[in-house]
């Protein structure tokens, strides 16, 4: 399966799931289910292939750029979210003095260093990623909370 850039960047507007990048992934989906503000965010993977603890989850948030949230180290539940058997994660979130505008999840391998902040999301190595836009996280409720 191969995605053009116009095929994700009409999947990132409406702010779905973009499925994984290559022959290999072509199932593989990351979904965000929850932000909860000063709390956590939330969601779940499925259809990767291999052991669940060769990935981890990495959570970006977009103010003037991408920015890795809720911090730029700090291990698992603050830098990236393990995932779990059943491919559900989470992670810490902090409510910052710059609102998102958007929000991105992204499954990489767990030995991928993940940069701190990015221009944009095409950037990041993933195996699976969702970018929730503006519009996306008002109509799930979620506008405001990070």
């Amino acid at each position: 399966m191969k995605t053009s850039y116009a095929s994700v960047l009409a999947v990132a507007m409406i702010g779905t799931v973009i499925v994984g990048l290559g022959p290999a992934l072509a199932s593989a989906t990351i979904e965000i289910t929850d932000i909860q503000q000063d709390n956590l965010i939330s969601g779940k993977v499925s259809g990767l292939k291999g052991p669940l603890s060769h990935y981890k989850v990495v959570v970006y948030v977009k103010t003037d750029r991408w920015y890795i949230h809720p911090f730029a180290s700090g291990g698992p539940g603050r830098s990236y979210s393990d995932i779990e058997d059943d491919g559900t994660w989470e992670i810490q979130t902090v409510l910052r003095d710059h609102p998102a505008s958007s929000v991105a999840a992204a499954v990489v391998a767990k030995d991928y260093p993940a940069p701190s902040k990015t221009g944009g999301m095409g950037a990041i190595r993933a195996k699976a990623k969702v970018i929730l836009n503006k519009k996306a996280l008002e109509k799930k409720g979620f506008l405001g909370k990070l």
